[in-house]
C-alpha cells in the first residue's frame, strides 16, 4: 500500500484492508493449502527459542469495520459505500500479472461487502515497473526474496522513502525503526543483528505497510530414483538447485531403477518428507 496517498496513511485503514483479505480461502480454494500464511517479514528468524509474537491479520470483516469506523469512515445508506468527508472509499489496484485475477476477485467481493470500491489497473511489465519507480500507485502486489544475512536499510529506512526507484516502495517511515537500523549496521554478531531485526519486524508488522500473503517452506522434488543423496537431501538454505551440488549418480540405484522399470515392479519408497533440522546433527 502506498502510504504517501490517502487513505493509506492511516494505520487503521491499512489494518482493516489486511483483515478483509481472505488468505485462508485463497490458500484453500486456489492453492490447495500448500502455503503457509505470513505473519512476519523475516519468517526465518523465528524458531522455538525465538517465537514470533507479531499480530496475525486473519480474515475478520467485523474487525475491519470497527477499524474503519474508528478512522472516520461511515456507510452511506443511499449508496452502500463507505464515505469520509463526503468522499467515497475507492482505490486502484495496479497489476501486471493476469494470474492475480482469481485472487483479486475474492478480495474485491470482500471489499464491496463493506462498501469499498477497488478498480483494477493492468499494465505490462514496463508500465508496472515505471509506476513503481515513480510511486504512482495505490496498491499492488509483489514478491521478493532475502539473503541469509538481513539488510533492512533499503526497504525500511525513512531516508529511502522518497528516493525514486528505491526499495521502500510503501513510503514507510518510523523513527524507532531508523534508530534500530543504525544500531545493527556496525555489528558483526549475526545473532545480535537478527535480534534487532526481530524487534523491527514487530514494529513494521503492526504498522502494516504491506498486507502479508503466503510462502512455501518446502522444496518439491520429482526425480528418477537413481541418485545418492545426503540424509538431509538438500542444503538448509538452498532450493532444489542445491541437488546439483549435493547429489551424485549412484550405479547401484540406477541398476535397481532399470530392473524395476523392466519388470514393472515398484521400488522401495523413500521418505515423503525430510525436515532438515530434524535430520542434520552437527
Amino acid at each position: 500500500m502506498n502510504m504517501r496517498r490517502a487513505p493509506f496513511g492511516d494505520v487503521r485503514v491499512r489494518q482493516a484492508l489486511a483483515h478483509l483479505l481472505n488468505r485462508e480461502r485463497m490458500n484453500r480454494t486456489i492453492m490447495h493449502n500448500q502455503y503457509f500464511l505470513h505473519r512476519s517479514f523475516y519468517e526465518d528468524l523465528y524458531n522455538d527459542a525465538n517465537p514470533c509474537g507479531n499480530p496475525f491479520y486473519d480474515y475478520n470483516p467485523a474487525k475491519a469495520r470497527e477499524l474503519l469506523t474508528e478512522a472516520g469512515w461511515q456507510n452511506n445508506p443511499a449508496t452502500g459505500l463507505l464515505e469520509k468527508d463526503g468522499k467515497a472509499f475507492s482505490f486502484t489496484f495496479l497489476t501486471s500479472d493476469p494470474t492475480a485475477d482469481n485472487f483479486l476477485q475474492i478480495y474485491n467481493e470482500d471489499l464491496q461487502s463493506v462498501g469499498i470500491t477497488m478498480t483494477i489497473d493492468r499494465k505490462d511489465w514496463a508500465g508496472w515497473t515505471k509506476a513503481m519507480d515513480e510511486f504512482s500507485f495505490d496498491m499492488t502486489w509483489s514478491s521478493w526474496g532475502a539473503g541469509l544475512f538481513k539488510n533492512p536499510e533499503s526497504m525500511w529506512h525513512s531516508a529511502e522513502a522518497d528516493r525514486a526507484s528505491g526499495n521502500n516502495i510503501t513510503g514507510f517511515r518510523d523513527d524507532t525503526v531508523d534508530a534500530l537500523i543504525e544500531k545493527q549496521k556496525p555489528l558483526f554478531d549475526v545473532n545480535a543483528r537478527h535480534a534487532i531485526c526481530r524487534e523491527m519486524d514487530g514494529i513494521i508488522t503492526r504498522a502494516c505497510p504491506y498486507i502479508l500473503l503466503w510462502n512455501l517452506n518446502t522444496s518439491r522434488l520429482l526425480y528418477w530414483n537413481k541418485f545418492g543423496t545426503p540424509p538431509t537431501v538438500l542444503s538448509r538454505h538452498g532450493t532444489a538447485s542445491s541437488a546439483s551440488t549435493y547429489w551424485w549418480f549412484d550405479e547401484d540405484s540406477a541398476a535397481e531403477l532399470k530392473d524395476a522399470m523392466d519388470s514393472k515392479a515398484p521400488l522401495p519408497s523413500r521418505p515423503d518428507t525430510i525436515i532438515f533440522d530434524k535430520v542434520f546433527k552437527p
